[in-house]
């Protein structure tokens, strides 16, 4: 099992990547997409003032972060922990970023939440492959050995 991530140990780093990823061109008002925005740095995270029509946008409002008293730093390395090869448990989370188990839960919740829901919208298209299918047989069966007249109910799929 994998541990944390040293280049997420810092509060900054992961803002300015955060800030990065929400707005690749720079600050984009969400109501009237002005470019120029005031930053007010009296809060944990900043807040940016849209310098036209004076809308105050959080950095993490619409995102997986928004509500959360956690910094950042330790969502980032949580995101990190997910994305390793066999994922990682809320139990296992809390004990590598040090948190409660309920904040490690609700963090897993959350960034699982939003992997399902990131494709859900989109459906596959061109040459789909099914590497391995299983239907009404508690054993994975190829399905080249199958009757071609059944549907695979379950199985790998990915497009190429």
């Amino acid at each position: 099992m994998g541990g944390p991530c040293k280049y997420f140990d810092n509060e900054e780093i992961c803002i300015r990547i955060l800030y990065s990823s929400r707005w690749p061109t720079g600050f984009r008002c969400p109501r009237c997409d002005h470019a120029h925005a005031y930053t007010i740095r009296t809060r944990r995270l900043p807040l940016y003032e849209c310098g036209s029509c004076r809308l105050q946008t959080s950095l993490i409002a619409g995102t997986i972060f928004e509500g959360s008293r956690t910094p950042l730093r330790l969502w980032f390395q949580a995101i990190f922990l997910h994305a390793l090869p066999g994922g990682i448990s809320a139990i296992r989370l809390a004990s590598i970023i040090g948190t409660t188990y309920k904040t490690a839960w609700l963090i897993c919740h959350k960034i699982r939440h939003a992997m399902t829901e990131a494709d859900n919208h989109k459906k596959l298209t061109g040459l789909v492959h099914i590497n391995w299918g299983q239907y009404g047989a508690k054993k994975v069966v190829p399905l080249t050995e199958r009757d071609s007249g059944h549907k695979a109910l379950r199985g790998q799929i990915y497009c190429v």
